[in-house]
C-alpha cells in the first residue's frame, strides 16, 4: 500500500511538474513522494496514538506491570503492522537513498519491536512510542523536505517563512515529546520489564531483555538527534535569515 500511494504522488507530481520550479527536476520529484508516503504513514500512527490514549485514559492503565506489558489492544495491534511494513520499506529506502546508518540501525531496530509487539506484548506503552511519538517524526518528514542533501535545495529558496514555521514546530514537538516525555516513560518500562523478568510472568525472556535493549538503543539516538536539531536548527536559522534580507534587499534595490 505504502509503494502504491508514494507511486501515485509521484505520478501526480510528475502531471505538475510544470506547476512550480520546485517540481522541475525528476529527482525533486521523487524525494516529495517519498517524504509525503512518510508524513502519510506516519501522521496515522500519531493521530491512532493520541486517539487510543484518548480513548483509554490515565485511569485505565492496567496497575501491574504485567498488566501494564500485556494488555491487549485491539487498535495497537493494527499500529504494529502499519509500524512494520512501514520500517521495512523505509529501511529499504533508507539504503536507496543513502539516509545514514544511523536510520538503518533505527528502522530496523522498530521494525523487529513492531514484529514482537504482535505477541501481543508492550501494546499500553506502545501507545506512546509508536503512536503519540510520531507527532514529531511526523513533522520531521514536512521539514526533511527542505533539507540540502536528501530534500529539495530549492524548496527553501521560494518557501523560506514555511520552512522556518515548520522547523519551529517540528523542534517543540520534539523537545517536548522526545526528551520530555520519551525517558520518563522508558524508564517505567524498564521498571515494568524487570518486575516481569523477577516474577517470571515474562512471556520470553530474551524479548523482554530485547525491548529493554532496544528501548536503551533509541533513547540514545534521541539525544543524539536532539544535538544535531540544535546545530542545524542554528545553522539553518542564520542561512534562512540571510537569505531574506538579501531578498529584502534585492526587491529595494529594483
Amino acid at each position: 500500500m505504502l509503494w502504491c500511494y508514494e507511486l501515485v504522488a509521484r505520478t501526480l507530481l510528475g502531471m505538475l511538474r510544470n506547476a512550480h520550479p520546485v517540481l522541475a527536476r525528476s529527482r525533486d520529484r521523487i524525494v516529495l513522494a517519498r517524504h509525503s508516503m512518510d508524513t502519510w504513514a506516519l501522521g496515522y500512527l500519531a493521530v491512532q496514538g493520541w486517539m487510543m490514549w484518548d480513548a483509554m485514559g490515565a485511569a485505565n492503565i492496567p496497575a501491574t506491570p504485567h498488566g501494564r506489558l500485556y494488555a491487549y489492544l485491539p487498535a495497537f495491534q493494527w499500529c504494529a503492522i502499519v509500524m512494520l511494513g512501514y520500517q521495512a520499506k523505509n529501511l529499504m529506502d533508507a539504503v536507496i537513498h543513502n539516509d545514514g546508518p544511523e536510520f538503518i540501525v533505527h528502522h530496523i531496530i522498530t521494525s523487529s519491536v513492531a514484529l514482537c509487539a504482535l505477541h501481543p506484548y508492550a501494546h499500553v506503552p506502545g501507545i506512546f512510542f509508536f503512536g503519540i511519538s510520531e507527532t514529531s517524526t511526523t513533522l520531521l518528514c514536512v521539514v526533511a523536505n527542505f533539507d540540502d542533501v536528501h530534500g529539495v535545495p530549492s524548496l527553501k529558496l521560494h518557501f523560506p517563512i514555511s520552512k522556518l514555521v515548520l522547523g519551529a514546530l517540528f523542534a517543540v514537538s520534539f523537545v517536548c515529546l522526545r526528551t520530555g516525555v520519551w525517558p520518563y516513560l522508558a524508564y517505567h518500562f524498564v521498571q515494568d520489564s524487570l518486575a516481569v523478568l523477577a516474577d517470571g510472568t515474562a512471556h520470553s525472556v530474551a524479548v523482554v531483555w530485547g525491548f529493554v535493549g532496544c528501548l536503551g538503543v533509541l533513547t540514545c539516538l534521541q539525544v543524539a538527534w536532539l544535538g544535531q536539531m540544535i546545530i542545524t536548527i542554528h545553522r539553518e536559522f542564520k542561512s534562512t535569515m540571510a537569505d531574506i534580507r538579501g531578498a529584502k534587499t534585492a526587491c529595494k534595490s529594483s
